[in-house]
């Protein structure tokens, strides 16, 4: 479409910047540590994965650029994608483990992949109520699996805090004294660019649609419970 045209041209996010590295500055500011993703150039399989992670997320960008309805349909298809990158993310972290020698056993690419999944699939909850697909008894169910869903996302989201939290203290232990800056070394650490992670206000939201979604699930099960809202009786299917 014209919208997906002006966010991606020749390969490039509004025609600027890679979309590989984009995703590798997306993943930083999800929490992973940057040693986790060091050494693109020389580990085909890293390379691999975040190719096929920014293939994903442009998929991702391509179906926001549609109507509601054929969005619905399609992120059947993306979340199929995803879970194909989630086992080579599995793989992927099981070797970072062993390569980095991580004392607290760490799945940052599978997490971040997980995120991406539990995201989509919220999202095609929210757009069956743009859509008028649920019947008034069918909210019970389905708010239970957002409070189920978004429950589920905010702790992965805590285990990549906590985590990276430690490995970053573990990799930058506290100095008694200034070292010495060397003039010769022109590079810098590239923990120093990005300090330890923290929770964003994107983390927030999600833990108050958390808390809404939870809330109007126990207020509809009360209103059930009381005959307000009644399910169908239907011939098909019962003993009768």
């Amino acid at each position: 479409s014209r919208m997906f045209s002006t966010v991606y041209q020749s390969s490039r996010i509004f025609g600027k910047s890679l979309v590989n590295d984009l995703v590798v500055e997306y993943m930083k500011e999800f929490g992973i540590p940057p040693f986790w993703l060091a050494g693109r150039d020389k580990n085909a399989h890293l390379a691999t994965l975040i190719d096929r992670i920014g293939k994903a997320i442009v998929s991702g960008l391509r179906l926001l650029c549609v109507n509601r309805a054929r969005l619905r349909r399609r992120l059947v298809s993306l979340l199929e994608d995803w879970a194909i990158v989630q086992f080579e993310a599995d793989e992927m972290d099981q070797n970072r483990n062993l390569e980095l020698r991580v004392q607290n056993p760490a799945f940052f690419f599978s997490w971040f992949v997980l995120d991406q999944k539990y995201t989509a699939m919220n999202l095609f909850l929210k757009l069956g109520f743009e859509l008028e697909l649920y019947a008034v008894h069918e909210l019970v169910q389905i708010y239970w699996y957002m409070d189920y869903l978004l429950g589920h996302q905010i702790t992965n989201q805590n285990n990549v805090i906590t985590l990276a939290v430690q490995e970053h203290a573990r990799h930058n232990p506290p100095q008694k004294t200034k070292p010495k800056k060397d003039k010769k070394d022109k590079n810098k650490n590239e923990d120093e660019k990005y300090p330890p992670p923290t929770f964003k206000a994107a983390h927030f939201v999600l833990a108050a649609y958390n808390s809404l979604s939870r809330g109007i699930f126990q207020l509809l099960s009360v209103l059930q419970l009381l005959n307000y809202v009644t399910i169908p009786h239907h011939q098909h299917g019962t003993p009768d």
